[in-house]
């Protein structure tokens, strides 16, 4: 029985197969019955035998090597034996003949058991067998050559699998990524960058951008790079320090960019980060003099939804000092009073919350998008520290000066609900019925 290719997608390739519960079940229509001396066919009836149709079901899944014919293989790769298990499995394939997809679903395992068990030339070998086929496995069997191949450092081997890779694959980008690592490590350094440009700048933040916006400033500062280059590297790693402050690749992007700046000293918009705490260690004002205002302010918010509230409070305090009264008045001052607002809200600071905020409100008059969240979080850090007649007030401002926002009928309710907190019933019901 050949089973759906979505469901061999989902869980074949994952090391599992389907049961029979990964199909759907549909009813069958019977065949006519012919009564004696009928002329034609009686009307087809509803039978309750199922037959099986395409589609999915996760729950019903089981392991491969859950297979009966697979007991020995599941016991050795069970006490983590993957040696002994991919040498059972290539044994089983040989004195047994399993229907096609069983074969190429066993293939596949024992191509990952050899990965396992380090034996990456003979992991290729069995992908290779299964990338011939006509099936879901294939392009992930050809990925999965590719990768072998240049673990063990075939490299012209592993770019030829790694770019048979259809585009309609799911695994076409890790591909990509697999053919731009090889060209590295031919010192094709112009090729692999292409490949990683192009790869950033499909998303914001695609998975691993972290590790290929590294690799590739690695890659533009090799040889001699010119100036443009450079400064490319030294903000692709400064992106890497604003954007994943938690990230432990800190520490190598802070080298980069400084290798990158030492090539460019003139480069002027990106001040290096010197550490100036015990032991070269970085501290919330060393970062307040290297990054610029907006960087230190997106700094702070990821550090703030990493719920990271502690550091996120330094650097945003540390950015008010470097800002001065001067910048106060700027936009940034403005947001940073609503980030303070926010993370002293999340440590239920609250009367400093409700502080934070009252400085944002008085900031950001200028710009409407501020405005309206100081006065919706304000009017919520107001309500929180029991300051239901402020926290009215700004409620009562955000359904006045912007009527059309999505915040304004959520502010009447919360002014409600302190109206009633105070006592105030009749107001109470009043906002409420003419919401």
């Amino acid at each position: 029985m050949r089973f759906p290719i979505d469901c061999a997608v989902a869980a074949a390739v994952i090391g599992f197969v389907a049961s029979s519960g990964c199909m759907m079940r549909s009813q069958r229509i019977a065949a006519p019955v012919l009564h004696p001396g009928a002329e034609r066919a009686a009307p087809p009836t509803v039978q309750a035998e199922p037959t099986l149709v395409r589609g999915f079901d996760p729950g019903n899944v089981r392991s491969v090597l859950d297979e009966p014919a697979l007991a020995r293989v599941k016991a050795f790769v069970t006490a983590g034996d993957y040696a002994n298990g991919a040498a059972a499995l290539a044994a089983t394939l040989a004195a047994s003949t399993p229907i096609e997809e069983d074969a190429v679903r066993w293939r596949y395992q024992l191509g990952r058991l050899r990965w396992l068990a380090g034996d990456l030339e003979g992991a290729a070998l069995a992908f290779d067998e299964v990338a011939v086929s006509v099936g879901p496995l294939a392009a992930y069997a050809q990925f999965g050559g590719a990768q072998a191949l240049l673990r063990a450092g075939k490299v012209d081997e592993a770019l030829v699998r790694a770019r048979a890779v259809t585009d309609d694959s799911a695994v076409a980008p890790s591909a990509r990524l697999l053919v731009a690592e090889a060209l590295q490590l031919k010192r094709d350094f112009e090729g692999a960058i292409d490949i990683w440009r192009d790869y950033l700048s499909e998303s914001r933040h695609p998975p691993r951008w972290i590790e290929i916006a590294l690799r590739m400033a690695d890659a533009l500062l090799e040889g001699r790079p010119s100036a443009g280059q450079a400064e490319k590297a030294a903000l692709l790693a400064r992106r890497v320090v604003v954007e994943a402050p938690t990230s432990a690749a800190v520490g190598r992007a802070i080298d980069l960019e400084r290798r990158a700046l030492a090539l460019v000293p003139e480069l002027q918009p990106i001040r290096a980060v010197v550490g100036r705490g015990k032991n070269g260690t970085i501290l919330p004002s060393d970062w307040a003099k290297a990054l610029s205002f907006p960087d230190q302010l997106a700094r702070a918010g990821v550090l703030a939804e990493t719920q990271n509230y502690q550091d996120a409070q330094k650097a945003l305090e540390a950015l008010a000092v470097v800002l001065g009264p001067k910048g106060a008045s700027t936009e940034v001052g403005c947001r940073l009073q609503l980030a303070l607002g926010s993370v002293l809200g999340k440590q239920k600071d609250r009367e400093r919350a409700v502080d934070a905020y009252s400085i944002a409100i008085g900031r950001c008059e200028p710009y409407p998008d501020a405005m309206v969240d100081a006065l919706y979080f304000g009017g919520k850090a107001s309500a929180s520290a029991g300051r239901c007649d402020e926290a009215i007030q700004r409620f009562a401002r955000v359904e006045r000066d912007f009527r059309e926002h999505r915040y304004a009928d959520d502010a009447r309710l919360r002014g409600a609900d302190c109206a009633f907190e105070l006592g105030d019933d009749k107001k109470a019901a009043d906002m409420l019925s003419s919401m």
